[in-house]
């Protein structure tokens, strides 16, 4: 009988606590050089549509976005200094992690 009373307590805690529960979902991958495969350093990624400023690959090319902006479709462009920009349509799922890898080919010299 205790047991049933304690459920019947907690069950409209747990539909308030699902009303205001936040998703969440991120993008993450590499930049590399598209002819050597080496990572590029402080790429910028931009996604369309956030409220976050850019995002930016560290030392090993890698990068990890939580964007400010519900789960779609979204424009993400990935650009580095000395490479030619690049945009991919992405899709961001609720509460999924999405791994996207990204090869920048090089200007010509």
């Amino acid at each position: 009988m205790r047991f049933l009373m304690v459920l019947v307590l907690l069950l409209p805690m747990k539909a308030v606590a699902q009303k205001g529960k936040h998703h969440l979902y991120f993008i993450q991958g590499h930049v590399t050089d598209g002819f050597t495969g080496e990572p590029i350093p402080f790429a910028r990624i931009d996604v369309a549509g956030s409220k976050d400023g850019p995002g930016m690959t560290d030392f090993d090319g890698f990068y990890l976005l939580r964007p400010n902006a519900p789960p779609g479709r979204y424009a993400v462009r990935f650009s580095a200094e000395g490479y030619v920009p690049r945009t991919d349509t992405i899709e961001i799922l609720v509460d999924r992690a999405l791994i996207h890898n990204v090869k920048l080919p090089s200007y010509p010299r």
